[in-house]
């Protein structure tokens, strides 16, 4: 497996295969020629069978120079016309993620060496800027690569600037996809750099104390986050999430956790304005996809252990993973998961000024008004899970909770207690039509495709469901 795989790695990473070389002209490794080829699928398979091939150098002489020696052990040769380890070739050819993960895995180092150019695989990356995830990987597993010079003492993001600069006025200006993936990628290495300077002065100007209670990041926390554009380059979590392949998704946050730090976005077309997407038409982390997915607990906790501070991170309406999990009915289970990883969030408000608590009122308005009328009770399992959450949140249960940002203790939350309780006051104000206006708003999953429909088949249920609590307050723990 991928673990055994970087065992195997770090126990061979001083050995005879570290710096060995090989003619090109003469005995190519079979990785490379596989790599060469762009058979993906063989060299992965080479990868993991001969990990020890990620380590050897291929080396290529100038036309006029010997090619009697295969292998070369520290010896000057000045007429080389390139050098480079299979990680680099990889990227020249568009490797997908999964191989680049795989030669990882064989040779950690070889992120941080460089090419007979001096160029490391982020400068690769950052030139032929033909796949984000590539490029992204290198930028969190490598934070000494950002500031890397190559031969002509240019760091990734000078790559980046030139090249883009360079494309004015030409063909390439033309290649959107390309100047999307440079703008990414931009972005992304400018607010890692920000993020390591900042982090490198807290550290110099004060040491203070680790007094929490749980290994939870502050509001003020400057973890970086990439943000990609969902319709060009959706990430591999993302995509595992979608289709539902949960026990693939938990392993993907083990080995690549950073993407679930990263944000997927659709851009609104902008007329007359030469076709650009500018504005951003909806906002999500994997997290809220897995909970709009109904993902096991298991996937949950993953995605908290891999990125905790997105249970404080809201879309673009401002919901936070807590109000998807209360208004969609999630299982108790994920709610404990997220309840207790982040407590503060029941109180935290959305766009509408809603929180968590809120939609459980509003829920358990419309299943008393059910009841006394007569109607046909929603038996759902959604539903079944809401009236779970109601009796323990807000069924005569005391919550008591210290809120994380300000270091005050809140009010105990009670429900047999509604007339003077804080949230009560604008309880009325949650109706269906902020009900349509949060998570479930116009157009949202003609635009966000097979992203969630895909994974709702109820759609029409959740929808009205949620369009339907509306009604008097009531006490369903009574």
């Amino acid at each position: 497996g991928a673990e055994d795989r970087k065992i195997v790695a770090k126990k061979e990473s001083n050995d005879s295969n570290a710096g060995k070389e090989v003619n090109y002209d003469v005995s190519p490794t079979p990785l490379y020629k596989f790599i060469e080829g762009k058979e993906w699928n063989e060299a992965l398979k080479r990868c993991n069978d001969t990990p020890e091939e990620a380590k050897v150098w291929v080396y290529r002489l100038e036309e006029n120079q010997s090619n009697e020696e295969n292998t070369v052990q520290g010896t000057e040769k000045p007429n080389i016309r390139w050098r480079m380890l299979p990680i680099h070739v990889a990227v020249i050819f568009n490797a997908p993620i999964k191989l680049i993960t795989g030669l990882y895995e064989a040779n950690p180092d070889g992120i941080e060496l460089p090419d007979d150019r001096k160029m490391l695989p982020l400068h690769l990356a950052c030139r032929v800027v033909s796949n984000v995830n590539v490029a992204q990987f290198f930028i969190f597993k490598s934070q000494s690569s950002l500031h890397a010079t190559d031969y002509k003492g240019r760091t990734p993001l000078d790559i980046l600037k030139q090249y883009r600069d360079s494309a004015n006025g030409t063909d390439e200006a033309n290649d959107k996809k390309a100047n999307k993936n440079r703008e990414a990628l931009t972005r992304l290495i400018e607010e890692k750099i920000r993020s390591n300077e900042k982090k490198e002065i807290a550290s110099k100007s004060s040491a203070r104390s680790k007094k929490l209670q749980r290994a939870e990041p502050t509001e003020s926390s400057t973890e970086p986050t990439a943000e990609l554009d969902y319709d060009e380059y959706p990430t591999v979590l993302i995509q595992l999430i979608e289709k539902k392949m949960w026990e693939q998704a938990i392993t993907r946050c083990v080995e690549v956790p950073q993407e679930a730090s990263t944000w997927m976005c659709r851009l609104q077309e902008i007329k007359n304005k030469r076709d650009e997407k500018n504005d951003v038409r909806w906002k999500i982390l994997p997290i809220h996809s897995a909970i709009v997915l109904h993902a096991p607990v298991e996937v949950i906790e993953a995605l908290v252990e891999a990125y905790p501070q997105g249970l404080r991170k809201g879309d673009d309406r401002r919901m936070l993973p807590l109000h998807m999990a209360f208004r969609l009915g999630s299982s108790p289970e994920t709610a404990a998961v997220l309840v207790d990883a982040y407590p503060t969030a029941l109180r935290k408000k959305d766009s509408r000024g809603h929180t968590p608590l809120h939609i459980l009122k509003a829920y358990r308005r419309k299943y008393m008004k059910e009841h006394e009328s007569g109607k046909k009770k929603s038996t759902t399992e959604m539903d079944s899970n809401r009236k779970k959450l109601i009796k323990f949140y807000l069924g005569g249960r005391r919550y008591g909770m210290v809120d994380e940002d300000s270091g005050d203790r809140l009010r105990k939350y009670d429900s047999d207690s509604n007339s003077d309780d804080d949230d009560s006051s604008d309880d009325d104000s949650y109706c269906e039509s902020d009900a349509e206006e949060g998570l479930f708003y116009t157009d949202m999953f003609s635009d966000i495709g097979k992203l969630t429909y895909r994974g709702i088949s109820s759609f029409p249920i959740i929808m009205r469901d949620t369009l339907a609590c509306r009604g008097t307050s009531f006490d369903l723990g009574s």
